[in-house]
């Protein structure tokens, strides 16, 4: 048997040259150049024809509860009030519910019915020029469809754990829009937490009215008086911050049209390139290929 026949079954290896792949390349560099600037020109290009998404942002401190000024932060005085049956309920973490509230379900779509953002929500199912649905049955986006898309897609909560501080984000279309949005959701949950708080106070100051009327001993008497005068307080407090749970530390302004954040122009340009640079390469290696196999 020859030295340099084959056996059977053992695999077969193709050697590359890379001196010549490089000479290839080498010597196609301006075509390569010119493919790298025709697809970072194409990339670039297509960036206009789609839609452009811009971020506002606006920076939130918690504000602090108000403890100790309900029956949760009376001591004896509180116990006592209870046991003349007196449910105020104890102090709670004003933060931590204003916080829940924002991400709620129906919190969201108040927001979205308020300012009719579905036809926005999903322009692709939607006929502006019927004013209508352009799909029909299953098709139609619910009201769960267009929470976890404006929870996932537009609102972006994060908290800096050691500061407290909150960051709330809101994607959109207009970069004016994106603006109003996330101020408007700062301002509805700041109101929607002070009418709770008041409501709250209401009751609880006529609950506190009958029980006072309806008791005779004097020292119980005394200490739903002294809860009454709390519950009061508190209200006022309520009525006159209107930053009720959340103050703002830098409210959201619109940014220019040029400041989009999808699609990135510099990323969409370096893909472009990547890619012209790969067809580039593909194109020389398999022109010299048939030029050497032609020869």
């Amino acid at each position: 048997m020859s030295a340099s026949a084959e056996i059977p079954g053992t695999p077969r290896y193709f050697e590359v040259d890379l001196a010549k792949v490089w000479g290839l390349l080498w010597g196609s560099r301006w075509l390569l150049a010119v493919a790298i600037v025709v697809g970072a020109a194409v990339a670039g290009v297509a960036t206009a024809f789609l839609p452009k998404y811009y971020e506002s942002t606006t920076t939130l401190l918690p504000v602090e509860s108000m403890d100790g000024t309900g029956l949760g932060g009376m001591g004896n005085i509180g116990n006592l009030a209870s046991l003349a049956g007196v449910n105020l309920g104890g102090s709670t973490d004003t933060s931590v519910e204003a916080l829940e509230l924002l991400q709620s379900r129906r919190f969201t779509l108040d927001i979205i019915r308020e300012r009719n953002l579905m036809p926005e929500l999903f322009p692709g199912q939607w006929d502006s020029t019927t004013g209508s649905w352009a799909v029909t049955g299953d098709e139609i986006p619910t009201d769960e469809d267009a929470f976890r898309r404006f929870d996932r897609k537009v609102r972006l909560i994060s908290q800096d754990k050691k500061t407290g501080v909150i960051t709330l984000m809101v994607r959109w279309r207009d970069p004016e829009v994106a603006a109003e949005l996330a101020n408007e959701l700062v301002f509805k949950l700041n109101t929607t937490m002070q009418a709770r708080a008041v409501a709250e106070s209401d009751a609880a100051i006529r609950q506190l009215q009958n029980q006072i009327q309806l008791t005779d001993v004097v020292p119980l008497r005394g200490a739903l008086a002294e809860v009454l005068e709390s519950e009061i307080k508190k209200k006022t407090l309520a009525l006159v911050r209107d930053e009720y749970a959340m103050r703002v530390i830098d409210p959201a302004v619109a940014t220019a049209e040029w400041e989009q954040v999808s699609p990135s122009l510099p990323l969409f340009l370096f893909g472009g390139a990547l890619i012209g640079a790969f067809v580039g390469t593909v194109f020389v290696l398999i022109r010299g290929a048939k030029r050497e196999s032609g020869a």
